[in-house]
């Protein structure tokens, strides 16, 4: 990538965190990057496209991190569990403003819907890796369930995904684990 791009990237990272989509400009990513509008204009044709590649870059930093957690030794439900809980953290979990925050969730679904639908498909693709090693260790059936392992993965990621979405963030971990507990015995 280039360095300008980096740049750009970084800089329109930290005036959608400060100011929020609505409020940043092509002008004010231009300021903070140091880098004229023509270069930015150059390399993304909008606002909405810096924003899709700044939503790209944190899937792609989720990604890696889930990559480092399935190499754990832990057992099939630990490291979903694992995943979950770090999932669990909002994507603009770390911004203190509401309104903000809120802003941004609205525009990323929005103007990222393949963006948001390509991060689910891969979360759910990690939680059927997940499960079928299960299936071969022999800590998860799924013949009583007359279900795929990709069908029950799709299952929890979108359970919990309704957790998330709820905004209460004062007992997740207990949701998570009272929701891993449901499918765990399902599948015994």
């Amino acid at each position: 990538m280039l360095t300008s791009t980096i740049k750009i990237l970084n800089a329109a990272k930290h005036c959608f965190y400060q100011h929020g989509y609505s409020a940043t400009t092509i002008s004010m990513i231009s300021k903070y990057a140091d880098i004229s509008r023509v270069t930015i204009h150059k390399q993304f044709c909008s606002k909405e496209q810096i924003f899709r590649q700044v939503l790209n870059q944190y899937t792609a930093d989720m990604l890696e991190q889930s990559a480092i957690m399935l190499k754990e030794k832990h057992g099939c439900w630990q490291k979903i569990e694992a995943l979950l809980t770090k999932w669990g953290d909002e994507i603009f979990k770390e911004i203190g403003d509401e309104i903000i925050r809120n802003d941004l969730i609205y525009s990323a679904k929005k103007y990222c819907k393949n963006e948001l639908l390509e991060m689910r498909e891969a979360k759910c693709s990690i939680i059927e890796q997940l499960l079928n090693q299960g299936i071969k260790d022999g800590s998860v059936c799924l013949e009583k369930l007359a279900m795929q392992a990709s069908e029950v993965a799709y299952l929890i990621e979108i359970t919990f995904s309704g957790l998330v979405n709820t905004g209460r963030e004062d007992n997740r971990q207990d949701q998570i684990s009272a929701l891993l507990k449901v499918y765990r015995t399902a599948t015994l």
